[in-house]
């Protein structure tokens, strides 16, 4: 047993450590008055301790999962930051409408840890972890250790449900921990007036931008908020504000500009700019109004009810801010982080799963606030068991709700279960077939969308077109795009043909041009024979039938992956 000494020593190490954290997030400088208060909050050491446990927490939670197959955006931005690596360049090899930051944070992940799913996957578990301490850092500028504390469990929670596909790397992951960091630098430099902490905002927005163009809404919050300080100020120093503004903008003018410059350098500037401003535009354009709603509805409800507890204390947050007699500078912020952040939900009106772990900070901060303005109600013996119970309780629904798929379901069967009949269970075994049937030169064309296939199989693709979606919907490009992909497989002639005939890898359109199909239809026939064919199952098992069981199974079997070999 350790002796008095020793126990104290540890005490002050774990005091050390969470100021250490609070010093580095800038919490001391941004604090709110009346929540620095140390008779009305824990003391340090013990929200370092629970602070601890959520962080463990995070790890247990998604370490179980560490093999779940591959989607085909975490594919696509496996493969081009594969491609990264070997030396090609963006845009070059791959077409893709998102901006190079997402890429190059997976080819840093790739060379860090190795070619692999898991290493992706423990990419996102650093990426998540690091998100939760900001989110910490920007709960305790709103309020106290409570609240804060209540912040972080909140938002670990939630961002791991498969209502958000939590487990997926998806961008927006990689959006927020920059985001977050902007907006807690943003506040620090609220009290501390420095402009070089105005310009560390802006780089961080901008890094988030580089991740993905929707994250222009932050720096758009982050404008909106400045704009609202400098008016609370009654309109003072006019000339400050105007170069705080350029400060912040600075960041991400100066990045977008670099990565201009740099596609000139290597060439790729015009598939830079058609993929990643030309066509956006069309792309956010193909979603009526009216079938946004119904997409919304769709999306949002299920997520509402896996993280109702966390949105009903986000809700108190607010309207108790708001209506409390100096707080309104803290209401203000909790709204508008909240309408920006939905905001970022929005673009295209397609409401997928994952834009929604935009809304979760701003709901996670709020129920923190929610949970600390409750603790002060209280007496002081209930102060701080109330509010933990209640976090504990909100936790628990949540991961009640989701416990099939963190604590029973292999990672195939959760695929299967996020995803139907889509065939990210069946990739590893696709992509293993091809890479021990073709040299390691080779190029396969893919006819599909499943570039997480030509990642695991280490094959550069025959084109530059990953998905086949923008060649299937109604706008100005899309015929010009099918004749460019023709002409990009046959003049390579790749000796393997995967054609992926699930019809969500397609979302073909009655309307769309159908040279492509047209060309599928008669030329690949003639030039290619079916070598092998994997059934897509529901049970998420793999089978790969070849030769003549192929040939025999083909008309039976209408969702597969079939692989042709030319023909001598």
């Amino acid at each position: 047993m350790r002796d008095s000494s020793e126990l104290l020593g540890s005490r002050v190490l774990q005091t050390r450590l969470l100021n250490i954290v609070e010093i580095a997030l800038g919490i001391s400088r941004a604090m709110p008055r009346d929540s620095t208060d140390s008779s009305n909050d824990i003391s340090s050491r013990v929200a370092f301790g629970l602070l601890l446990i959520v962080l463990v927490g995070v790890v247990l939670l998604r370490i179980r999962l560490l093999a779940l197959p591959l989607e085909r955006d975490e594919g696509e931005y496996a493969y081009i930051g594969w491609l990264m690596l070997q030396g090609v360049p963006p845009y070059a090899e791959a077409y893709t409408m998102k901006l190079p930051g997402i890429h190059a944070a997976y080819a840093g992940l790739l060379a860090v840890f190795g070619h692999s799913v898991e290493a992706i996957r423990f990419g996102l578990v650093l990426v998540n972890l690091a998100s939760v301490i900001l989110i910490y850092g920007l709960g305790r500028q709103w309020s106290s250790r409570v609240g804060a504390v209540a912040a972080a469990a909140l938002f670990a929670v939630v961002s791991v449900g498969h209502t958000v596909h939590g487990f997926m790397a998806n961008a927006e992951h990689f959006v927020l921990l920059p985001a977050l960091g902007g907006i807690w630098l943003l506040q620090r430099s609220q009290a501390c007036q420095r402009l070089l902490t105005v310009c560390g905002a802006g780089l961080c927005f901008g890094m988030a931008i580089l991740v993905k163009q929707t994250a222009v809404v932050f720096l758009v919050f982050a404008l909106t908020w400045m704009a609202w300080n400098w008016r609370m100020s009654g309109f003072a120093a006019p000339r400050q504000f105007a170069t705080r503004v350029m400060g912040l903008l600075a960041g991400p003018l100066v990045l977008y500009g670099m990565l201009c410059a740099g596609m000139a350098a290597a060439g790729t500037f015009d598939n830079f700019w058609r993929w990643t401003v030309e066509y956006p535009r069309e792309y956010v354009s193909q979603v009526s109004w009216s079938s946004g709603v119904d997409l919304f509805l769709l999306t949002a409800l299920p997520i509402a009810m896996f993280a109702w507890p966390a949105l009903l204390l986000a809700a108190v947050g607010m309207y108790a801010s708001l209506r409390s007699a100096g707080r309104a500078t803290q209401g203000v912020f909790l709204v508008l982080f909240t309408v920006f952040s939905f905001l970022a939900v929005c673009p295209g009106l397609y409401f997928r799963e994952h834009y929604f772990l935009f809304l979760l900070p701003s709901v996670a901060i709020a129920g923190g606030v929610g949970i600390n303005l409750l603790s002060q109600t209280l007496r002081q013996r209930e102060r701080f068991v109330v509010p933990l119970v209640l976090v504990i309780a909100s936790a628990s629904w949540s991961l009640y709700a989701d416990s099939d798929v963190l604590f029973r379901l292999p990672p195939e069967k959760v695929s299967r279960l996020m995803y139907s009949e889509n065939p990210f269970p069946e990739s590893a075994a696709i992509a293993e077939y091809i890479e021990s049937s073709t040299p390691p030169s080779a190029r396969v064309a893919m006819l599909g969308s499943e570039p997480q296939i030509l990642f695991l199989a280490r094959r550069r693709s025959a084109t530059g077109f990953l998905y086949m979606y923008p060649m299937t919907e109604q706008h100005e490009y899309a015929e010009s795009m099918q004749r460019q992909m023709i002409g990009e497989i046959e003049a390579v002639e790749p000796e393997l043909l995967a054609v992926v005939t699930v019809p969500s890898s397609w979302l073909y359109r009655p309307t769309a041009p159908r040279l492509l199909f047209d060309w599928m239809n008669n030329e690949i026939p003639r030039r290619y024979a079916l070598e092998a064919l994997v059934p897509v199952g529901e049970d998420g098992a793999t089978e790969i039938l070849e030769g003549e069981l192929a040939e025999a199974a083909a008309p039976q079997i209408p969702v597969a992956v079939k692989l042709l070999r030319m023909r001598p």
